[in-house]
């Protein structure tokens, strides 16, 4: 993702301006540990249950919490994918459907609300391993990043933008409560769907995979349980995986994603 030829406009999507090298350097002091994705889960639209580890479904639209979609693709916002994954069964469900497995509204099931159709859909269960990742419920880990910050003052152009579209004021973060609370948002999506300008969440997320992070663990807006979004494209120079496990399709070509296969997987994106 390019930062370095955002207009004045444009800041008030993430206020990224200032030393881009520092807010990288900043992000890159404390690493979490590697991560053991045994027993993770993936929920997949029946018609891509031979495709389970694309990350192409990101790319879709305004893209994901922490990537960028076509429909915000410009000359300054590039697209970038993310494969979503969640500790368990239920939270999957709920990060796909926003609502609890069992749970029932005036009579609809949480696929019937999210318009999911009739056709169903593929739950993958994971193995793998994590080497790079950032940790985004580490207050320690979001110190250095939200210390740059902190050196920064919003333009005074961006904050007569966001009058002109009505929007409040835009805040800079300056502490990891604060970080955190903005980018695990439930209305991330707002920002891009109205303005067409990436969320908070989506500009921070450009920030970690440019910091070079392979991914970001998260806990789930929906519940308490963490949720990962992974950057395949910066799994090229590490051991990192995921792979599928059980019983699965005899169909699926790619039942592994790592550093030999991304670039399969990458030929299919669009």
């Amino acid at each position: 993702m390019s930062f370095e030829n955002i207009t004045p406009e444009q800041e008030i999507s993430g206020s990224v301006h200032g030393s881009r090298a520092n807010l990288l350097a900043a992000l890159r002091a404390k690493p979490s540990a590697p991560l053991d994705l045994a027993g993770w889960v993936r929920i997949v639209d029946y018609r891509y249950c031979l495709d389970p580890l694309s990350p192409a479904g990101s790319l879709r639209g305004i893209g994901g919490r922490f990537n960028i979609g076509i429909d915000l693709s410009t000359a300054t916002f590039n697209t970038w994918p993310a494969l979503y994954v969640a500790e368990n069964l239920e939270t999957a469900f709920r990060e796909k459907f926003h609502l609890p497995a069992v749970s029932m509204i005036h009579g609809l099931t949480p696929e019937e609300l999210a318009l999911q159709s009739r056709d169903g859909y593929l739950v993958a269960y994971l193995n793998g391993r994590i080497e790079s990742i950032l940790d985004l419920g580490d207050t320690k880990a979001l110190e250095p990043f939200c210390n740059v910050i902190k050196r920064y003052a919003i333009p005074k152009k961006a904050r007569e933008v966001a009058k002109q579209l009505g929007m409040q004021a835009p805040l800079l973060v300056r502490s990891p409560s604060l970080l955190q609370r903005t980018v695990l948002t439930r209305k991330w999506r707002a920002i891009p769907t109205q303005f067409d300008l990436p969320s908070a969440s989506q500009t921070f997320g450009g920030l970690v995979r440019d910091a070079g992070y392979e991914a970001i663990i998260f806990k789930s807006s929906q519940n308490a349980q963490r949720c990962v979004a992974i950057f395949p494209e910066n799994l090229t120079a590490s051991a990192s995986y995921i792979e599928l496990t059980g019983s699965y399709p005899v169909q699926v070509n790619l039942p592994r994603l790592d550093r030999s296969t991304w670039p399969e997987f990458q030929r299919n994106l669009h």
